[in-house]
């Protein structure tokens, strides 16, 4: 479910997301005594200007590649066309927060640094997790993860993989609360950013 204790189906039933009012939405949520702020599903790649501007965003507020890697548009274009999950999360109608999982990644550098390349049939690696500065502090990211984690094991995957930079620990906390463990640090991205290596077990 992408609502906590509010199905997704139930929405859908009383209101078409796409096309809803701010009126009626509000109303669904005060007769249902819920105060739910964000609406997660997956997403597709007419919301890639959205998220390059999302991406941009986050540069703009100062953070570093040392932090969050960069990618292009053609990085992401690539995300829709082979093997990857995407999630957005929605404020009202605007998306403000999305999250990238790659499925069964046998070339991936997370997974290669991490020594589990014969466990790729088996395993998943959460490539990207974004939240608009104004956005953060709902528990966005931890969000993505829970849905990652019911997406993986529906298709009978085993491992969940990650990479963090050590000075990201916000990120850090919420993969370790979220039960990922450290296995090792490596360079990765052309052996230009440091990163710790995570891995999770379902």
């Amino acid at each position: 479910m992408a609502w906590d204790k509010i199905t997704k189906k139930n929405f859908e039933k009383l209101h078409n997301y796409e096309n809803y009012d701010k009126e009626n939405f509000n109303k669904f949520l005060k007769e249902n005594n819920k105060d739910m702020r964000f609406f997660i599903k997956e997403i597709d790649e007419k919301y890639l200007p959205q998220i390059m501007q999302i991406q941009e965003s986050v540069f703009e507020e100062g953070y570093s590649e040392k932090l969050l890697r960069r990618n292009s548009f053609a990085d992401f274009l690539e995300v829709f066309r082979h093997h990857h999950y995407v999630l957005g999360a929605f404020s009202e109608r605007a998306l403000v927060a999305f999250a990238i999982l790659q499925v069964h990644p046998e070339n991936n550098e997370v997974l290669l640094s991490a020594g589990k390349s014969q466990l790729a049939s088996k395993s998943s690696v959460v490539k990207t997790v974004i939240v608009k500065k104004e956005f953060r502090g709902y528990g966005l990211q931890k969000r993505f993860l829970l849905e990652f984690e019911k997406y993986d094991k529906k298709i009978g995957n085993l491992f969940e993989l990650c990479s963090v930079a050590p000075d990201n620990s916000h990120s850090l906390t919420n993969f370790l609360q979220s039960g990922f463990a450290v296995e090792k640090k490596a360079k990765l991205y052309r052996k230009r950013s440091e990163r710790l290596i995570l891995c999770k077990s379902l």
